[in-house]
């Protein structure tokens, strides 16, 4: 049983899932920054901070170009 919230649970898992990643390289990441590398045991504090890591090595996904915020651009830039 997964000591996080469902969602952070979700998260990681979707994290892992869409950028192609191997659960030992997340589990050894969170071995160095948490001492253990055991993710269900991971408490909500430690868990988002894994997936704040996560973001931060790997970023978001990339938005689809037709963004309103990327016409805006377009527009602003002619």
């Amino acid at each position: 049983e997964w000591k996080a919230s469902d969602k952070q649970r979700e998260f990681l898992c979707r994290i892992i899932k869409d950028n192609h990643l191997e659960s030992s390289e997340v589990e050894e990441l969170a071995f160095e920054m948490f001492g253990t590398g055991d993710l269900p045991a991971l408490n909500k504090l430690q868990a988002s901070g894994l997936i704040d890591e996560l973001i931060s090595r790997y970023g978001k996904k990339q938005r689809r170009e037709t963004t309103s915020a990327t016409r805006f651009n377009a527009r602003r830039d002619r």
